[in-house]
Order: structure tokens, then C-alpha cells, then sequence
């Protein structure tokens, strides 16, 4: 594909072929030669703005832990959505959910941490390790009238922001939590 209405973000690179005609099999392949085509372009269109990328990344980080993809694709999602609803500060393998339900808000934290993968299919947990201090900033509609760590039913403080967020800090996580904002 190539980019005509696109800003061409970064460039494809062919596999390293070694002198016998063979792919380069090691963890980190040098690159080979450029082919001319994009491998990331962001295109605006109206209001909206687009990315596309040339190849599976999720494959990649789930098939090979390729941990630099994470990084590269949560910055073109900041980059096509500059203003989100939610952040979280937290280790990479605290996954947050946003949902509302009927007058409340939501976000629920799931600790993936000690999660081994079988097969590149199914994961499993051999040990449970808590991640403590996950701050917690989320848009709402209205200052709370409580802010409740569920299941372990715990109040918890927090702070109101101009732009209409409120920042929270979630004391421990073992597996799973919900912030309740009511």
C-alpha cells in the first residue's frame, strides 16, 4: 500500500536474508532492505484521524512477548485519541475496564501479573502477586457522592480535577477489584 493521503509514520524494512538464501533466525533480525512502502501511516479524514500498520502486531507481542509493540501502539492510540477517559498508573499487566452502569461509573482492575501462557492459547496463574498503589484518574459526568473498592468493600478518597476527572488511588490489587463511582 502506498501512502497518498497518509503521513507515512515509519517505514517497512524487508527480513535480513543471510547469504545462503535463508531467513535470519535469530531473536532480534537486523534488517534488510528498505521496499519503498510504509509500515505506519496516520491519515485524517473530517474530524477523525486513522492508523494503519502493515502486519500483526498483536500477534507478535502475544506470539513472541514482543514488549516494544505495547509501547508503539499505546502511543498511536494517544496520538489518534489524544483525550481519554481513563489512565491508570500501573505495571503493564493491569488491565482496566471501563463500564457504566445505570448512575454509576465503573473500572475494573484485573492483575494479570504471574499469568503464564500455555501454548500461546491459555493462560493460567501459578501465583497470585498484589500490586499495590495503582492510581487511578477517570472522567465523570458529576463530583461522586462515593467512591467504593469492591469486593472488598472499602471506601476510598479522592480528588476532583478542572477537566472533570477525579483521581483515585487503589491501595491493593490481588486478582480482581472494581472502583464503584456513584
Amino acid at each position: 500500500v502506498q501512502a497518498t493521503t497518509a503521513e507515512k509514520l515509519a517505514d517497512l524494512w524487508d527480513v535480513y536474508i543471510r547469504r545462503d538464501g535463508a531467513y535470519y533466525q535469530g531473536g532480534s533480525s537486523p534488517i534488510g532492505q528498505p521496499t519503498g512502502y510504509p509500515s505506519i501511516t496516520l491519515n485524517r479524514f473530517g474530524k477523525g484521524k486513522a492508523v494503519y500498520i502493515a502486519g500483526d502486531i498483536f500477534g507478535s507481542y502475544t506470539v513472541r512477548n514482543n514488549w516494544n509493540l505495547k509501547n508503539m501502539f499505546g502511543n498511536l492510540v494517544d496520538m489518534v485519541i489524544p483525550e481519554t477517559l481513563i489512565s491508570i498508573d500501573a505495571p503493564g499487566n493491569v488491565e482496566v475496564v471501563l463500564k457504566k452502569q445505570e448512575d454509576r461509573t465503573m473500572v475494573h482492575l484485573i492483575n494479570h501479573f504471574g499469568e503464564r501462557s500455555f501454548n500461546n492459547t491459555i493462560a493460567y496463574t501459578e501465583n497470585i502477586i498484589p500490586i499495590y498503589d495503582i492510581g487511578v484518574r477517570v472522567k465523570v459526568p458529576t463530583p461522586p457522592s462515593s467512591v467504593i473498592l469492591m469486593p472488598e468493600n472499602q471506601a476510598l478518597n479522592w480528588e476532583a480535577s478542572v477537566d472533570g476527572s477525579i483521581s483515585i488511588v487503589v491501595p491493593k490489587l490481588d486478582i480482581h477489584s472494581i472502583v464503584v463511582i456513584e
